[in-house]
C-alpha cells in the first residue's frame, strides 16, 4: 500500500506509513480544526492529520480527536464505524480511544453531553481535554506552560505501556 488510499465508505481516508512508524501512538482528526497537530504537539505522539495511518505490517495505535460539539461527535461515529467495518482498515489499527478536545469554556448543554456517552459504545476510551485560553488566544504549544491536569492524565495514559498493550489485546481479540 503506497499513498494515499480511496477511503471505502463516508469516513477518514487511509495513508500508508513506514514500518518504524507502526508502533508509535497517532492522534487523528476526525474533522478540520478538532487540534490533532496541537494536541499531539502537548503531549509527545505523533499526529496523522485526518488520515488513518496504516503501517505496512503490525498495527498504528490511533486515538481520534474531535470537539466536543455535534458535528464532531457525528464525525467520531462515522470513523469509529468506518473502522469497525472494514476488516481491511481495522487489521492495521488499533483504536485505543478518543480525545474530546473542548474549544470552548464551561460544561456543555445535556444534549451534547448526553451525544458524549452515546461515544463510550463506539470506543475503548474517552478521555476529555478542558479548553485552554492559551492556545485559543494564538500561543504555540511551546508557551502553554504547565499542561492542564487532562493533558497530564492522557500523556501519562498514552505512554503507558501496560495499559497501551492491553487495548492492543482487546483490539486483536476483538477482530
Amino acid at each position: 500500500m503506497r499513498g494515499t488510499v480511496r477511503r471505502p465508505h463516508p469516513g477518514l481516508p487511509a495513508r500508508a506509513v513506514r514500518d518504524d512508524r507502526a508502533a508509535a501512538i497517532w492522534l487523528v482528526g476526525c474533522h478540520g480544526g478538532a487540534g490533532a497537530t496541537t494536541l499531539a504537539a502537548l503531549i509527545g505522539v505523533r499526529d496523522a492529520g485526518r488520515c488513518w495511518p496504516v503501517p505496512r505490517t503490525g498495527r498504528a495505535n490511533v486515538v481520534l480527536v474531535a470537539h466536543p460539539d455535534a458535528p464532531g461527535m457525528r464525525a467520531v461515529h462515522v470513523a469509529a464505524r468506518q473502522h469497525a467495518e472494514y476488516p481491511a482498515l481495522s487489521a492495521g489499527i488499533n483504536l485505543l480511544g478518543l480525545v474530546l478536545n473542548s474549544w470552548a469554556p464551561g460544561r456543555l448543554p445535556r444534549d451534547l453531553r448526553q451525544l458524549r456517552e452515546s461515544l463510550g459504545a463506539a470506543v475503548p476510551q474517552v478521555w476529555e481535554v478542558e479548553y485552554i485560553e492559551a492556545l485559543r488566544l494564538g500561543r504555540s504549544p511551546s508557551e502553554v506552560g504547565r499542561l492542564p491536569r487532562s493533558l497530564r492524565v492522557l500523556r501519562r495514559d498514552l505512554v503507558n505501556e501496560g495499559w497501551v498493550s492491553s487495548l492492543q489485546r482487546i483490539n486483536r481479540e476483538g477482530d
